[in-house]
């Protein structure tokens, strides 16, 4: 063997240089702990802990049966909600969000060569519909499958995607009218449209009794929903009637569709999510959402739609992926602290009750 030369050895460079120091990704990483650390601090949330992107979608494309696909389906009542005790608390691993945006992809494609190929004029209410629903439902089926209490039943769900879309709209539009911000001009639909959102919110969901994080978030998801899809239809139908159909509309469709898990449906589910950690198992309530946190978020789902509409489009791509990573980074802390939440619960339960299995006690077994 060679010896090692003493000025190789005292060397400063060989000291104190090593390649995860000088590392890009390494000084990448340092840069962007300060606005996630801001973040942290408005919102409530904390560092994420345990979150893999490829486990966590590692079975969004293995193949399913119909008999699988309508297990999934299948929750919400008395006799489909876990117990507590059986609910996983490891990072969910969701699917089905992934087959309906392909089916709904499909349909679209179908009303979208009909409508070009045979020049089917009557199709065009269909494929608006279809194309501004696509993207978000597909994202709501996501935050569905993110609730791993699975204790929200599809009917709600629907419930809360018309009506609850329906009412954010109308509570919208009122908005414009009392609040007259029109010199805003877009900088005013993030502060009417969030509070607008937020009160369809609290008048549809005031008497449910769901109390976990998760399930906030994805009411709050499904009203983010339905007004995404009545929106981009508006939208949609209106560039139909000033340019008489055409690529512009489609194009409208496809962008929005393919950009809706970056906007209303996740800023929303976001409020909810806020909403049902500050009000814990209290009635929703003013008292109840008194609570620095929930306005953090609150504000900065504020924030962020006001961003969105005043960039303009030169920036379109760079605007939905810095925007989108923010809401995304908020939203994963803020499943996990559903599921620590339920974690907690579980915990408690069996200190308390003595729970080792779901039927030990009666306070053990029932769904919640």
């Amino acid at each position: 063997m060679c010896p090692t030369s003493p000025s190789a050895r005292s060397s400063p460079d060989a000291k104190n240089v090593s390649p995860e120091r000088s590392s890009p990704w390494l000084s990448a990483r340092k840069i962007l702990r300060v606005p996630a650390r801001i973040l942290n601090y408005v919102t409530g949330t904390e560092k994420l802990e345990g979150f893999n992107l490829l486990k966590i979608f590692s079975e969004t494309f293995r193949a399913r049966t119909l008999a699988e696909v309508e297990e999934h389906l299948t929750v919400g009542t008395a006799r489909t909600s876990p117990p507590i005790l059986e609910i996983p608390t490891d990072w969910p691993k969701p699917w089905l969000f992934a087959g309906c945006f392909l089916l709904f992809s499909l349909a679209y494609l179908g009303f979208l060569v009909a409508y070009m190929h045979f020049n089917a004029t009557d199709l065009a209410p269909g494929l608006i519909l279809m194309g501004a629903f696509a993207g978000p439902i597909s994202t709501l089926v996501l935050f569905f499958e993110l609730n791993v209490p699975r204790n929200v039943s599809m009917y709600r769900l629907i419930l809360l995607i018309g009506l609850g879309g329906t009412a954010a709209l109308l509570i919208s539009f009122a908005g414009y009218n009392v609040a007259r911000l029109g010199w805003l001009t877009n900088a005013g639909a993030g502060v009417i449209e969030e509070m607008g959102k937020l009160a369809a919110l609290l008048l549809l969901t005031r008497g449910w009794r769901n109390k976990y994080i998760l399930n906030g978030m994805l009411f709050g998801a499904a009203v983010g929903a339905g007004f995404a899809a009545f929106e981009s239809a508006g939208y949609a139908f209106q560039i139909c009637l000033d340019s008489g159909g055409g690529t512009a509309m489609m194009a409208n469709l496809v962008e929005r569709g393919v950009l809706a898990p970056l906007m209303h449906v996740t800023w929303t589910a976001m409020v909810g999510a806020a909403l049902w950690r500050a009000r814990g198992d209290k009635p929703l309530s003013l008292p109840a959402v008194i609570d620095r946190h929930f306005y953090g978020v609150l504000g900065l789902v504020i924030t962020l739609h006001t961003v969105w509409n005043i960039i303009g489009d030169a920036f379109g791509i760079l605007k939905a992926m810095a925007l989108g990573v923010v809401a995304w980074y908020v939203t994963l802390g803020l499943v996990q602290q559903g599921l620590r939440q339920i974690r907690d619960e579980q915990r408690l339960l069996r200190s308390v009750h003595g729970c080792d299995t779901p039927d030990h006690a009666p306070a053990c077994g029932s769904p919640q």
